[in-house]
């Protein structure tokens, strides 16, 4: 058995628990919806996520799972409106720009997931995500040279 998989459903079972309790309290809906993200549960995710910023308020860390729900979902148009929320609320977030790269890398738009993942790296050097985005796009395009370091 995949150990992995035991503590995921444990979390969802009792985030949805916690729900049931409390079907009204957007902190749970926000959890659940979070929980779902990682378990590519998407389109329940997109549910619980946009209710639960509908109760609680916008803020630029919920945006940002909201727009990789929608993302997860191929849903590009709302994922990156989405995530250019996050990032007018909170500039100075790495990861909805990393998400941006991800919507344009999954279109083949490479100038513009090259500008998001550059973004990314300035705000957050250490992060991974945006360097293999990254890298990504240059492999795609057939700059090897530039693919290897990133």
């Amino acid at each position: 058995m995949d150990n992995t998989a035991v503590p995921s459903t444990y979390a969802e079972q009792a985030l949805r628990k916690a729900v049931e309790i409390d079907p009204k309290n957007g902190y749970h809906s926000i959890a659940l919806g979070v929980a779902l993200c990682g378990l590519d549960k998407n389109e329940e995710a997109i549910q619980r996520l946009e209710y639960g910023i509908h109760v609680e308020g916008r803020r630029s860390e919920l945006l940002n799972w909201l727009g990789n729900a929608y993302l997860g979902q191929g849903i590009h148009e709302k994922a990156i409106d989405a995530y250019q929320q996050a990032i007018n609320l909170n500039s100075d977030n790495a990861y909805p720009h990393n998400g941006l790269g991800n919507v344009y890398y999954t279109q083949d738009e490479y100038e513009e997931a090259t500008s998001a993942y550059q973004q990314a790296m300035a705000l957050d050097p250490k992060s991974a995500p945006p360097h293999n985005g990254l890298g990504n796009v240059y492999y795609d395009q057939g700059r090897y040279e530039e693919a290897i370091p990133a």
